[in-house]
């Protein structure tokens, strides 16, 4: 699940191509690497990609329907940076909020149990420090469904996004096995 303004294949940051080369060249056939693209991938329309109900049941479905399709058990999911964030409510279920579309939905259940191996790269968990820049004024860094980190108030952290606070308010979902891995040198997560 690819990071916000990327895609599945291709394009200006090449998507998934070379990670699934170098799944292919450690013996993955390539009937085995499945992606979508779930937004428009163009950096000119990065600040308005938020979690969005369409996105995510986007996700939920692609997961669902990789599972069926193969036939396998569990399925893995690798992800990056927004995709991190919107994969782990895909796989979280429950109900959300949508204020930009819709307002409320309701995925329905967890899908823990379809997922062996989760990893998240540079996902922004605990919300962009790059969103200071603007505030929660943007839908990326929205205070609702973006990754508006909050503030540092007495010890506590104060007005993170509700998608944020509820994606984060339990643990474990993710699958049997979780991975994350991010850089203190991440020009976007800082």
């Amino acid at each position: 699940i690819h990071g916000n303004s990327d895609r599945a294949s291709g394009g200006t940051y090449g998507g998934w191509d070379q990670v699934a080369q170098y799944f292919i060249s450690q013996g993955y056939r390539m009937s085995e690497l499945y992606a979508t693209t779930w937004g428009p991938a163009s950096i000119a329309l990065s600040s308005s990609q938020y979690h969005s109900k369409t996105y995510i049941t986007k996700i939920r479905k692609f997961i669902e329907a990789v599972k069926a399709y193969t036939g396998a058990s569990k399925v893995d999911v690798i992800s990056h940076s927004m995709g991190v964030t919107l994969a782990r409510k895909a796989i979280k279920g429950g109900s959300g909020n949508d204020s930009l579309n819709g307002g409320y939905y309701n995925l329905g259940s967890a899908i823990t149990s379809y997922v062996d191996t989760f990893v998240g790269i540079a996902g922004a968990n605990l919300g962009l420090t790059a969103c200071y820049a603007t505030g929660p004024t943007t839908p990326t860094c929205g205070s609702t469904n973006g990754l508006y980190p909050g503030y540092l108030w007495w010890g506590m952290i104060m007005g993170r996004s509700d998608f944020l606070d509820d994606l984060n308010s339990s643990s474990g979902y993710e699958g049997s096995n979780v991975y994350s891995m991010w850089s203190t040198v991440d020009e976007v997560i800082m």
